[in-house]
């Protein structure tokens, strides 16, 4: 009975989601991938993953998919969102000054108090997308 239990308890872990691991400066590991300034993120897949509060400056993301991602208070400062798929993403609060978000797609995305100062927006797309009290 005991190797039956530690079995079904191996396979319950084996197979929940990983959770996202976001210490207090900002940084950590989601998902496998290393979170922290200057990360590079290129086609990663952080889909419904938690980085509110995460410490992605000058973070690379070309290809990355964040749809659903939770960035609430996130800072991407200078970081390249090139082609990233974003959908209904949460970017409350995000600090996107100077970040390169070119030919991106947010649709639905919520960027209420977000800060895009600066940001390169070329061939963005921002269809449904809340920027209600954002810096632009």
């Amino acid at each position: 009975m005991k190797t039956f239990n530690a079995f079904a308890l191996l396979f319950v872990l084996t197979v929940l989601p990983v959770s996202a691991q976001i210490g207090p400066d900002g940084t950590g590991v989601v998902n496998g991938y290393e979170i922290r300034p200057g990360a590079n993120l290129r086609d990663a897949n952080l889909r419904q993953t938690d980085l509110s509060d995460a410490n992605l400056s000058g973070a690379r993301f070309f290809g990355a998919n964040l749809s659903e991602a939770d960035l609430i208070d996130a800072n991407l400062s200078d970081a390249n969102l090139s082609g990233a798929i974003c959908q209904s993403a949460d970017l409350t609060s995000a600090n996107l000054s100077d970040a390169n978000l070119s030919g991106s797609i947010f649709v639905n995305a919520n960027f209420t108090d977000a800060n895009l100062s600066d940001a390169y927006l070329r061939r963005s797309i921002f269809r449904n997308a809340n920027f209600t009290d954002a810096n632009l």
